[in-house]
């Protein structure tokens, strides 16, 4: 209802004094301050509804967000740990590859000595070859991009210096370089060994 055609009535309802007029004006003012509440109770229901609605949503939004976050981390978190576990057993094959190299080769130099002695070696020897210098070789070529030239290079030259120490008969001083420059490399290696390995 308009407020001018209320206004009318009231006004109607007085100047004519009639009782039945005024009863229907306060009716009419009853229904008015009726309806005016319950819109307005109603029409501030209905915001807050629309309000939690609209929190409610943009939670779930948040939550739907946060549950996305969440996935994605743990995803990269095991990615992480897969590439580091790879790393790790990648870095723990390439310590025992040296060290098995290094002592197989340490192994043939002994038998070398030995044999210089006049003792049996340990390894089986058969027209001056050892195969166990023969796997070295193959391991070292097979294994080098594990190896890296850190570690290939002087393992590789201590296999050259104990693979010439099958084909030559050295003199004391020629033996000496030899045996110097091997250590020197045993040497090499195990520092290279502390770096990489932080030992």
């Amino acid at each position: 209802m308009k407020a001018e055609t209320l206004q009318r009535i009231v006004e109607e309802a007085v100047r004519d004094a009639n009782t039945e007029k005024l009863w229907i004006l306060f009716f009419v003012l009853i229904i008015v301050a009726v309806v005016g509440f319950i819109s307005s109770y109603f029409g501030s229901y209905a915001q807050r509804k629309a309000q939690n609605l609209a929190t409610k949503e943009d939670f779930q939004h948040l939550l739907d967000q946060n549950k996305e976050t969440t996935r994605a981390t743990e995803e990269i978190k095991s990615e992480i740990l897969r590439h580091s576990s790879f790393r790790e057993k990648v870095l723990m094959e390439r310590y025992q590859l040296i060290n098995d190299i290094n002592d197989r080769l340490e192994m043939v130099r002994q038998d070398y000595e030995r044999i210089k002695k006049g003792r049996k070696p340990r390894t089986e020897i058969k027209e001056g070859e050892t195969f166990l210098l023969t796997g070295i070789v193959t391991m070292l070529e097979l294994k080098r991009w594990i190896l890296t030239p850190s570690f290939y290079d002087p393992l590789m030259e201590r296999y050259e210096i104990v693979s010439t120490l099958w084909q030559h008969e050295y003199n004391g001083k020629e033996w000496k370089q030899k045996i110097g420059r091997w250590t020197a490399l045993n040497d090499e290696i195990q520092s290279q060994m502390k770096i990489a390995f932080q030992l």
